[in-house]
């Protein structure tokens, strides 16, 4: 088993750091150890960070990665899954840490090595909210581009597009970030889907002035992993796991 764990950062710190979590810049005005790797490197979609966020970095690590590596997984700069068992897992879906140090206590490197054995994707815990998926989306971010998605789906899962309508429509609990630590060939077959699902509806929106809103891919992304996973993909062996969040 070899797997690897991209730790996405903008900032010239992030609070895990291992031999198997690798941390990747998606900010290439910062000064970072020369080990680090670069989503701007090789086959790359770098320069639409700012429209798909942590996305540039997984779309990096597809297409450039090494085949030796058996496991991919993504977390963030100061957002990691709590691969190490506390009795709050069985409730909570975070955790808030109040500096990098305390991550030890919740990821090692052997601890997500053992859970690789039994499970083959690796999530974060859902949340509850008062919205469903798809009414959630409308009120937080742009509406019509939501339309454009759904379009889109209706376009690639014809067969299914009344059961993803109807899971977005009543599912009032999801996960969020575009973490997830997964088998590779599923990561591959995961990406060859997500991605052509983005590419096309970016071709049909207009995007937001605001910066914000102008991370829509990035906010359609995870919707759409939740999607993949519970319904899309069915028999994996998933394990849902705590975020630990290290406060700004």
């Amino acid at each position: 088993m070899k797997p690897i764990v991209l730790v996405v950062t903008h900032k010239p710190e992030v609070m895990l750091d291992t031999p198997i979590a690798h941390p990747i810049t998606v900010n290439h005005s910062i000064n970072v150890p020369d080990y680090w790797l670069s989503d701007n490197a090789g086959v790359n979609i770098s320069s639409k960070n700012p429209h798909f966020c942590e996305l540039t970095a997984m779309y990096w690590a597809w297409k450039n990665l090494s085949a030796g590596y058996s496991h991919v997984g993504l977390f963030h700069y100061r957002r990691v899954l709590a691969t190490k068992f506390h009795v709050q897992d069985l409730w909570t879906p975070k955790y808030y840490i109040q500096n990098s140090g305390q991550v030890e206590l919740f990821f090692s490197d052997q601890s997500l090595q053992k859970l690789l054995l039994k499970y083959e994707v690796l999530l974060p815990k859902e949340e509850r909210n008062s919205l469903s998926i798809a009414k959630h989306y409308r009120c937080r971010h742009i509406p019509e581009d939501w339309q454009v998605l759904m379009d889109v789906l209706a376009e690639r899962h014809p067969e299914k597009i009344d059961s993803i309508q109807h899971y977005f429509d009543k599912t009032k609990k999801q996960f969020w970030a575009n973490m997830f630590v997964m088998r590779r060939a599923l990561f591959n077959e995961y990406c060859e889907w997500l991605f052509g699902i983005l590419f096309e509806v970016e071709k049909r929106i207009k995007m937001s002035a605001y910066s914000y809103q102008a991370r829509v891919f990035g906010f359609m992304a995870e919707r759409l992993m939740n999607l993949y996973f519970s319904e899309l993909q069915t028999g994996l062996k998933v394990k849902k796991l705590p975020c630990v969040m290290q406060e700004a």
